[in-house]
């Protein structure tokens, strides 16, 4: 049998296969995986574009028949990326033609959200050579490339700071739905070339898309910073500064007094003592202590 399915090796799960590595080929597992995609923006510019890809494989490696692997994604809802995650199906295996059958987008694919991103282009095939690929020793594998983007994104904070912005932006992810739809495979014996080239788990993941920027947005916890707040510290550091100075100048007025009252003593005391001998020089005088002369 040949199948084709989604390598999950380093991306989405550590082994080709993931759970159903080195299973048989009808192997399948009640749950879808996930890749889980975060837009940084370009330089100081709130839009930007992140390149991405999806690999795919060729069962049995030794396939040596080019084949074409086509695929699809679609918008499925808009989530709280608290939920993201793997994915239980409630079925037996994955379903089959959950997007639909058929390689062109319509207008459903494309979900219109509040964070405005998005991931193009919504179809396309692949061409897979493996006998190629295991002469020249390259990975056994091929990538479906897209491009993951997000638009600008504005956002008015209500007064009393609620958070709106922030917790709209940080908490929202899309979910898209991506499968492998169809393959098909250029073996010359036709009558059996489309039941060689059946499809494999995991040939469908969930990819959630959500933005890199909201730090921008204000915490409901800090004070927005708008220019009434910092007008406010301005105030606060002149008051300051005006206190300041009023303190050193009391300290000034202070220490002023204080030397001047000293100085006000000693030339009291200086005084008191002039007069003291000046009154003991003329009780001399007085008393005969000296001779007078006619």
């Amino acid at each position: 049998q040949i199948g084709y399915f989604i390598n999950g090796n380093s991306d989405f799960c550590t082994v080709s296969r993931c759970d159903c590595f080195e299973d048989s080929f009808d192997c399948s597992r009640s749950y879808t995986y996930y890749k889980q995609i975060i837009i940084e923006p370009d330089n100081d510019n709130t839009e930007g574009t992140m390149k991405n890809d999806v690999k795919v494989r060729m069962y049995p490696d030794s396939y040596s028949w080019e084949s074409t692997i086509c695929w699809k994604m679609r918008a499925l809802s808009v989530i709280n990326k608290t939920i993201v995650g793997i994915e239980q199906d409630g079925s037996s295996g994955q379903d089959r033609r959950r997007l639909g059958s058929g390689g062109s987008n319509s207008g459903d694919d494309i979900l219109v959200n509040d964070i405005k991103v998005g991931l193009y282009p919504l179809s396309g095939c692949v061409t897979m050579n493996t006998a190629m690929d295991l002469e020249e020793d390259l990975p056994l594998h091929n990538k479906i490339n897209f491009t993951a983007y997000q638009e600008d994104l504005e956002c008015i904070e209500s007064e009393d700071n609620t958070g709106q912005c922030y917790y709209g932006c940080h908490d929202i992810a899309v979910k898209y739905g991506f499968e492998l739809i169809n393959c098909s495979t250029n073996n010359p014996n036709d009558s059996i070339a489309s039941k060689e080239c059946q499809p494999m788990y995991p040939y469908f993941i969930n990819i959630y898309v959500s933005r890199g920027d909201c730090d921008r947005f204000p915490h409901p916890t800090q004070a927005p910073a708008d220019d009434s707040t910092t007008d406010s510290w301005v105030w606060w550091i002149i008051i300051a500064f005006v206190i300041f100075m009023l303190i050193l100048g009391w300290l000034a007025y202070r220490f002023w007094i204080t030397k001047r009252g000293h100085v006000h003593g000693l030339n009291q005391q200086f005084h008191q003592q002039l007069a003291e001998a000046d009154k003991e020089f003329m009780d001399d005088l007085v008393s005969g202590g000296g001779d007078v002369i006619d």
